[in-house]
C-alpha cells in the first residue's frame, strides 16, 4: 500500500508524470497543427529503396561510409602503386639481370673463342716458321 500511495504523493514521481503529460500534450498539439502536412505525407506512395537498421548502428554506418569514400577516392593512386610495383618487381628485375648476364656470358664466350682462334693462328704461324 505504501508503494501505491507513494507513487501518488511523492513529489518527484508526480513531477515526472506531469512532465510526461506535458510532453505528450505538446506532441499531440504539434500533430493537430500539422495534420495537413501529415495527411500529405501519408498519401504519398511508399518508396522502399532504403536500408533499415537499428538506430544504434547509424553512427557506425556513417563511419563506414566515410571510410569507403576515402578508399574509393584513392583507388586510382592505389592502382598506380600496384602497377609501379609490378613493373619494378623483384621477378622482373631478376629476369632483366639474368638476361643481362646471359648476354655478358655469350659475349665472353665469343671473346674467348676469338682469343682461342687467335692463339691457334699464332701457334700455327710460329710452327710454320720453325
Amino acid at each position: 500500500m505504501n508503494e501505491n500511495s507513494s507513487s501518488l504523493t511523492h513529489p518527484e514521481v508526480l513531477g515526472r508524470k506531469v512532465t510526461w503529460c506535458q510532453e505528450a500534450e505538446h506532441h499531440m498539439r504539434t500533430i493537430i497543427e500539422n495534420k495537413d502536412l501529415l495527411i500529405y505525407h501519408l498519401q504519398q506512395p511508399l518508396v522502399a529503396n532504403f536500408l533499415t537498421m537499428h538506430y544504434h548502428y547509424h553512427k557506425d554506418l556513417i563511419t563506414l561510409v566515410g571510410e569507403l569514400v576515402d578508399i574509393l577516392s584513392n583507388v586510382d593512386s592505389h592502382i598506380r602503386l600496384v602497377e609501379d610495383h609490378a613493373q619494378n618487381s623483384v621477378l622482373k628485375r631478376s629476369d632483366s639481370c639474368i638476361s643481362s648476364l646471359t648476354h655478358t656470358v655469350t659475349d665472353l664466350r665469343n671473346t674467348l673463342g676469338d682469343i682461342s682462334a687467335l692463339q691457334s693462328l699464332i701457334t700455327g704461324m710460329l710452327n710454320v716458321q720453325e
